[in-house]
C-alpha cells in the first residue's frame, strides 16, 4: 500500500510539472492569445492550452469557423430526408479538442453569461441536457475563430447574438 502512495504522489508531481511547463512555454510564446481566450466565459487554464495547442494561435489554417468546427467534429449535423430527420449527430473529429470544447461549452452554459446561459437553458428545456452542451461547445468554438483571427476581446453583446438583440428592440 505504502509504495502505491509513493508511485501516486510520484505521479501526481510528474502531472504538476508538466502542466507548469505547458503554461510557462504558452506565456512565453502567445500570452496575448492566451489572455484572449481566457477572456471567454467556461475557458479555463487547461482547455486554453488544449485549443492553442490543437488548432495553433493563427487559425490561417481554417478559411471559416465552418471548416474549423468540421475538423473539431462540433459541426452539426443534419442528416433529412424527405422531411423526416435521421440523425443529427456530430461528426468524428479531433477528440481532445472537442473534449475540451464540451467541458467548456458546459460550464459556459451554466454560467451567468446570458450569451451561453440562455442558449444551454432554451435547448436543455426542449431535450438532453447533452444537446445543449454540444451546442454551447460549437458556440464556443465560433467565438473563439473570432476571438483568434481578429485578435479583438471577447464581446458580451455581440456574442448574444440577433435574437436576443432584436427581443431588445422590439416595441412593447
Amino acid at each position: 500500500m505504502e509504495d502505491s502512495f509513493e508511485e501516486y504522489h510520484f505521479y501526481s508531481r510528474k502531472i504538476k510539472q508538466i502542466e507548469e511547463d505547458i503554461e510557462r512555454y504558452i506565456l512565453e510564446y502567445f500570452p496575448e492569445e492566451y489572455a484572449l481566450l481566457m477572456e471567454i466565459p467556461g475557458v479555463k487554464q487547461q482547455s486554453a492550452a488544449v485549443i492553442l495547442g490543437e488548432i495553433d494561435p493563427n487559425v490561417e489554417a481554417f478559411p471559416t469557423v465552418g471548416h474549423l468546427a468540421s475538423w473539431a467534429g462540433v459541426s452539426p449535423g443534419s442528416n433529412e430526408s424527405a422531411g423526416k430527420k435521421k440523425s443529427s449527430r456530430t461528426t468524428q473529429g479531433n477528440k481532445y479538442l472537442k473534449t475540451a470544447l464540451y467541458a467548456s461549452g458546459g460550464m459556459a452554459g451554466r454560467s451567468k453569461d446570458p450569451a451561453f446561459s440562455s442558449l444551454y437553458y432554451r435547448i436543455s428545456a426542449r431535450g438532453s441536457k447533452m444537446k445543449a452542451v454540444v451546442a454551447c461547445g460549437y458556440k464556443l468554438l465560433r467565438v473563439i475563430y473570432k476571438v483568434l483571427s481578429e485578435r479583438v476581446h471577447y464581446n458580451k453583446e455581440k456574442a448574444l447574438g440577433l435574437r436576443q438583440q432584436s427581443k431588445d428592440f422590439l416595441p412593447n
